[in-house]
Parts: structure tokens; sequence; C-alpha cells
């Protein structure tokens, strides 16, 4: 037992999981560079808003003080943040029928 958790543990420092998939495979990474691609795109509203919410991870509240939102009712975030999703989403889906 004990070589096995071992082995999982060696897995998992190179980059794997337990299972012997790699974290990330060639999917994860043309959906990354398409992505990266696509974001120079998108307006700078919108591209700050989801860089700060999952490049620099920060709070809700936070973001809206940088970003000039009103942090109550915190519908108003989500919504910013939905419709930021739609536009990359939309960016995506786009490019990958452009290739």
């Amino acid at each position: 037992m004990t070589g096995a958790v071992c082995e999982s543990m060696r897995r998992a420092a190179l980059g794997n999981v337990w299972s012997g998939h790699t974290v990330r495979d060639t999917t994860d990474n043309d959906d990354a560079v398409l992505i990266e691609k696509m974001m120079r795109f998108l307006e700078t509203e919108w591209r700050l808003l989801l860089w700060w919410k999952y490049i620099r991870q920060q709070h809700n509240d936070f973001i809206c003080r940088k970003m000039g939102y009103a942090a109550r009712p915190t519908t108003v975030f989500e919504e910013k943040l939905a419709f930021a999703h739609g536009k990359i989403k939309s960016l995506v889906d786009n490019g990958k029928s452009a290739a």
C-alpha cells in the first residue's frame, strides 16, 4: 500500500494525476493557446474582469472595487462576469470554427 501511495505522489510531483493521465493533455494546451489568442480581441473591460477573477484569483468584492462596479447587489457582478464569459466563449467558438 505504501508503494502505491508513494508512486501516486511521485506522479503528482511530475504533473500526472494518480490515474496516469497527464494533468495537461494536448486538448488542454490547444484550448489554452486558443483562449489566450482570443483574449487579445476581447474588450479591455471584459479582459480585465476575467484576469482579476481567474489569473489573480481575487474575491468578487475586491474586483468590484478595482473595476468600479457596485458590490451590492451581488447580481451586478455575476451578470458582468456571465457577460464576459459569453464574450470569450463566442470568440473561442469562432476561433475554433475558423481553424
